[in-house]
Order: structure tokens, then C-alpha cells, then sequence
């Protein structure tokens, strides 16, 4: 074995996660490394199933040679001779589960964190929340292994050996041995075929099953406030039972193929008997020869049987190993990227264009706009017009299929991720804290000092509210900690998009739960990023946080409609808003408002 492919056979290092790489990078040393492995596991295979032999043999030499020669020192012998034999292949039984136990865990050092990230990749250009059950899948590979389902596959090679044996015993056992393989053979590939679609039915279905189960999760105040819990429950049970009914058809079908199975290897030993006891009788063997060829005939068709038996996990696993490279295979690859200066917060947007999916029309047609470093624009348009679509692609979370954005005149995604985390802030319009403490959450889980994280939440207007949590800044957000509101979410998350020193902060409705003491720590923190000369893109529907905002950028339908200094597009906006209110404060109190008037 080459170093660093496969270490040593029973110690393959498990160390800690893998760096992110690239899909071809990760996908090419595992595989390399997986037939290195499997090649001397092939081999501890090849001297398991010679030792398989030592039973038959002591038995075909003590019934026709000690028993008949009564020679008490050759019984000692031959046992002790057998005791040994047996003793190297529990050594090497255990050599071998070691092995797939080591090899499976590799798989998840190796793999997890790469898919991790394809998995976050996926989810956010499928528009966020449809992840790929990537550590499911990869949980279904490693089982292969460390559950031992594919020994039978690598034991089967041997089976060629017993026959031989067999065939040296007597050819017509031999062909007998080799009528009742065939059969089995025969038995497991019906089942490959019988069981193959359902099983790929039944992993669909209960993807989407899963899928929808988690939905609850995240959406149970509006489940249990407006009463759509039974309704769900009734639509979620339809999926689990399309996934049920090609999962127990696979298994009902395999059950039968497996008692098939086992009465034809049953059925062989008794064949096997009868014909040795024939030959027996006919002086054409001895009676131990009939027993050893016996056991030996048992062992040759073993392999099938067990495949049959372990084939739903192996489908399995061939599947989800299907479903891991075509992920890894879509994933973008960041081990190439280059490290960049720290940019100055230029910001270019050249000919944007963006479709989710298969969606017939772009959700961003043709976008274009520039900012120089510390200028701060707002984003302005009606519900469905891209605009948060458009912070993602400034982001980088999403990549537009044709144009480009660039942060100091580099793609946005040619960025480091890790340089990316030091030069770009963002607030999202769900704002999701992590299951980790205050402190970790702002920090971004990195090793930040403490004045760092206290500096970002005293600028975000969140320093107060953390200090009254239970534990302050080590209280547990997120799922399985402290409940808080949109408002002190959405203050902690600016934190989060303030901390450290970033260069462009990009803020998606920063304002849309904040009261008016939050609003106020807003506006703030926006003229403090302003004289820190750091380049802000936001959107707002309310505009009295654009009081110190340089440009506004008007989207409609994905297009941009209008772009230039706030003091021009807004203008007119501030002035038939004031208009309006003056007219409805002027309307006799008798008087009804139009109808469809807001």
C-alpha cells in the first residue's frame, strides 16, 4: 500500500474531519483508498476460507484414519493441528471486522464534512431547507461495512476452492454441489431483480416523508395555532405509506427468495448425503469423505445465501453511494480557490441572471450595479421582486447562471470561505440561531476574543439583551435553548453579520422586527459601518432607515427599474407619501375610504 492511501490494515486513522475539498478530489482518494483496503481484506478473505476447510479435513481424518488405525497420538495431533487452524481464523474473522469497522469510519472522517457542505450548497440553490440526506446516505454506506454485508460478496470467490475439494472427494458430489450453486445463484438474482425497483421507490418516498416530518419542526406555531396538524398528519401518512408499500413489498419478496433459498441448501445437504451414502455402499468413498464433502458443499453455497439475506442492505448502499457522487459531482469546489488581499468593499454587479431550478422565467433578469468601497445602498421594491434573491447572489450563497458578482473585482464564490467569514457579514430575512451559546453564534464559532463579541453586540444594540439571559453570553440559543423573540433574534443575528471587521454587509429587512429602541441601535450601527467606510447593501419596505443610505437601487419583476442617489429616487416617494397622509388626515371622519384602500 502507497503511504497515506491506506494505512495499516486493522488501523486505518481516523483522525479528525478532512478538510473541504474538491468532489473529484475526495471522491478519487476514497476510492483509491477503499480497493487498497478491500485488496487486503480480499486477502484475509482468501485465509479464512482455507481455514474453512479445517473441520472437513479433521473429520475426513479421523473417521477413516484414527478411528480405523486407533492410533491415539495421530488424534492428538491432528486436534491440536485444528485447534491452531481455528484459533488463526477467529484471529482473522476478527481481523476483518475490525477492518470494516475502521473502513466505515474513515468513510465518515473523509466524507462528512464535504458533504456537509455540498449539502448546504444544494439546500441554498434549491432555495434553502431541501437539503440532500447526505449524512443518511453516507450512514447507509458505512453500514455496509461495519455491519458486515459485504463479506459475502468477497467470500464468494472461494466458493471455487470447495468445489474443487469437493470435486477431488468425487466428481458426482462435485456436480451435485455445483447444481444446487447454480440454483442459489440463480435465487439471488431474482431477488436483485424482484427487489430493485421497489427498494428505489421505497428510498424516494421516505426522502420525502423525512422531508415533510421536518417541515413540522419548523413550522409548529402555525400548525398548532390555525389547526393544520390532523391535516398534515393525514397528508404526511399518505407519503409514509407510499413508502411503506414498495418497502414491505422488497421485503416480502426477499423473505420468500431467502426461505427458497435456505430450502434448496437444505435440500443440497440432504442430496449430498443421500449421493455420498450411495457412493459409500458402492466402495467408491468412505464414510468420512461423505461427511467432510458434506460440510464442504455447505460452505461453497453459503455466499448466495448470505447475499440474498443482506441484499436489501446492500441495494442500499449502492444506492445512497449513487445519490453521495452525483451530490459531490454538482458540489462547487473551494480547494483551488486562491487567498485574496482584504478587499476595500467594492461591489459589482455585471448582468445578473438568476432561474431557481426549472422555473420557466428568471427570478433576476439582466442586473447591474456598482458601489465603491464604504458606499451603502438600499434595495426598494415590491413583494416577488428578487430582492432577497439578489442579496443571496451578492452573498455568494447563490451563483447567477450568467453574469457575475464581484467583491473587489473577484468573483464573490472565488473567495476563500474562510476569508469570506472574516470580509463579509450578512443577516438573512429568517434569521436561524445555531444550537450553540450567544457567544458562539455572534463569533461565528470561531476562536474570537471576548472584547471582539462584546464589541459586535454593543454595535448591533444586542449587549444588553444578552446580559439579561439566564447565563448571559454562555446561554443556549437556537432549537434546544432559550426561547426569544423576532426582535432579539434579529438583534443577535446583526451581531453575527457585524462581527469582527467585514468589509461588505449585506442586511435583508435588518428592521422587519425590531421596535423602536432596536431601530434606533440600527440606524447606528449603520452610521458607525458607514464611517468605518464598509460597504452596506440592504433592503427595507420601511425607508426611515435609509436616512443615511447613499444609493437605492428600485427592483421590479427581477429587473432594475431605477438606480442612483437615494436624495433622487426617494424624493418623490417621501413626497406622495406625505401627500397621502395629509389627505387621510384631512377626510371627514364621516367619510369612508375607497374601497381596496390600505
Amino acid at each position: 500500500m502507497r503511504p497515506g492511501l491506506a494505512p495499516a490494515l486493522w488501523r486505518i486513522p481516523i483522525g479528525a474531519f478532512a478538510v473541504p475539498q474538491s468532489s473529484e478530489q475526495v471522491t478519487g482518494r476514497v476510492r483509491r483508498a477503499t480497493r487498497v483496503v478491500l485488496f487486503w481484506v480480499f486477502v484475509v478473505s482468501a485465509g479464512i476460507n482455507l481455514l474453512m476447510l479445517t473441520s472437513p479435513l479433521y473429520m475426513l481424518q479421523v473417521y477413516d484414519r484414527v478411528i480405523a488405525a486407533r492410533h491415539v497420538d495421530t488424534l492428538v495431533y491432528l486436534t491440536v493441528m485444528a485447534a491452531g487452524a481455528l484459533a488463526v481464523l477467529a484471529l482473522l474473522e476478527h481481523v476483518r471486522t475490525v477492518v470494516g469497522l475502521r473502513l466505515g469510519a474513515w468513510y465518515e472522517r473523509q466524507l462528512a464534512g464535504t458533504l456537509i457542505e455540498a449539502t448546504v450548497d444544494a439546500s441554498a440553490a434549491a432555495g434553502g431547507g431541501r437539503g440532500v440526506p447526505a449524512l443518511r446516505d453516507l450512514a447507509a454506506v458505512r453500514a455496509l461495512f461495519t455491519g458486515g454485508g459485504i463479506w459475502p460478496l468477497l467470500d464468494a470467490p472461494w466458493s471455487i476452492l470447495f468445489y474443487a475439494v469437493v470435486f477431488l472427494i468425487h466428481p458426482w458430489l462435485g456436480w451435485c454441489g455445483i447444481a444446487g450453486g447454480a440454483l442459489l445463484i440463480m435465487i439471488a438474482a431474482i431477488n436483485e431483480w424482484a427487489t430493485r425497483v421497489p427498494m428505489r421507490d421505497a428510498g424516494q418516498q421516505t426522502i420525502r416523508a423525512v422531508a415533510e416530518a421536518d417541515a413540522v419542526v419548523r413550522n409548529t406555531d402555525a400548525l398548532l395555532a390555525m389547526g393544520m396538524l390532523p391535516g398534515f398528519l393525514r397528508r404526511w401518512q399518505r407519503l409514509s405509506d407510499a413508502a411503506l408499500v414498495p418497502h414491505a413489498l422488497a421485503g416480502s419478496r426477499t423473505a420468500v427468495l431467502s426461505a427458497l433459498a435456505k430450502f434448496v441448501r437444505f435440500s443440497l445437504q440432504v442430496a449430498t448425503l443421500a449421493l455420498g451414502a450411495y457412493l459409500t455402499i458402492h466402495a467408491e468413498m468412505t464414510g468420512g469423505a461423505m461427511v467432510a464433502a458434506s460440510i464442504i458443499i455447505a460452505r461453497a453455497v453459503a455466499p448466495p445465501e448470505q447475499a440474498i439475506g443482506a441484499w436489501r442492505s446492500i441495494v442500499a448502499a449502492q444506492t445512497a453511494w449513487q445519490r453521495l457522487t452525483t451530490l459531490l459531482h454538482n458540489a462547487r469546489g473551494k480547494s483551488d480557490l486562491m487567498r485574496l488581499p482584504r478587499p476595500s468593499g467594492v461591489l459589482a454587479v455585471k448582468r445578473a441572471v438568476y432561474t431557481a431550478g426549472n422555473a420557466p422565467e428568471p427570478i433576476i433578469r439582466q442586473v447591474s450595479f456598482a458601489l465603491a468601497g464604504g458606499e451603502s445602498l438600499a434595495i426598494i421594491g415590491p413583494s416577488g421582486a428578487g430582492k432577497t434573491t439578489l442579496l443571496r447572489l451578492l452573498v455568494g450563497s447563490l451563483a447567477p447562471q450568467t453574469g457575475a458578482v464581484r467583491l473587489d473585482a473577484a468573483a464573490i464564490d472565488s473567495w476563500v470561505p474562510a476569508d469570506k467569514a472574516d470580509y463579509v457579514g450578512y443577516l438573512p430575512q429568517d434569521v436561524e440561531l445555531f444550537n450553540a451559546t450567544a457567544r458562539d453564534n455572534i463569533a461565528r464559532f470561531s476562536e474570537a476574543s471576548d472584547e471582539d463579541v462584546i464589541a459586535a453586540a454593543t454595535l448591533a444594540g444586542a449587549h444588553e439583551i444578552i446580559l439579561k439571559l439566564p447565563q448571559g453570553y454562555a446561554t443556549m440559543l437556537g432549537p434546544g435553548g432559550v426561547t426569544l423573540s423576532g426582535g432579539q433574534r434579529q438583534r443577535i443575528g446583526l451581531a453575527r453579520a457585524l462581527f469582527g471587521d467585514p468589509r461588505l454587509v449585506v442586511l435583508d429587512e435588518p428592521n422587519a422586527n425590531l421596535d423602536p429602541d432596536g431601530e434606533r441601535a440600527l440606524l447606528d450601527a449603520l452610521r458607525a459601518l458607514k464611517q468605518r467606510k464598509v460597504t452596506v447593501v440592504l433592503v427595507t419596505h420601511r425607508l426611515a432607515i435609509t436616512a443615511d443610505i447613499d444609493k437605492v437601487l428600485k427592483l421590479r419583476d427581477g429587473q432594475v427599474e431605477a438606480f442612483g442617489p437615494r436624495a433622487e429616487l426617494l424624493a418623490p416617494v417621501a413626497t406622495t407619501t406625505v401627500a397621502a397622509i395629509a389627505a387621510v388626515r384631512s377626510r371627514p371622519a364621516n367619510v369612508p375610504a375607497a374601497a381596496g384602500s390600505d
